[in-house]
């Protein structure tokens, strides 16, 4: 079920998908070159699990039945992480 959330002043809808990401669907202003018919209407995107700190900020306004468990200091680190696997001793 879609939660209501503001983002930058603008009201947005979002929702956990059976991917795991989340799906933000927000009105689109007219604000590039490409004016006309036919452009304006809802922008959707999805934040994936590795864009920690944009994925974690939305899954904490989602319905508890919809969220994901949160990562927690001295969880293992996952795969996409650069402090995981042979890139564990790389200064980032």
């Amino acid at each position: 079920m879609p939660a209501t959330v503001k983002i930058d002043d603008q009201t947005c809808m979002i929702e956990m998908l059976p991917t795991g990401c989340i799906r933000v669907t927000s009105p689109s202003p007219q604000f590039n070159a490409m004016n006309g018919p036919g452009t304006t209407g809802d922008i959707m995107y999805e934040v994936h699990p590795c864009q920690r700190h944009q994925f974690d900020s939305l899954n904490a306004q989602l319905p508890l039945n919809e969220r994901t468990a949160q990562r927690k200091e001295g969880d293992p680190k996952p795969w996409w992480s650069a402090a995981a696997g042979e890139r564990a001793g790389l200064k980032e």
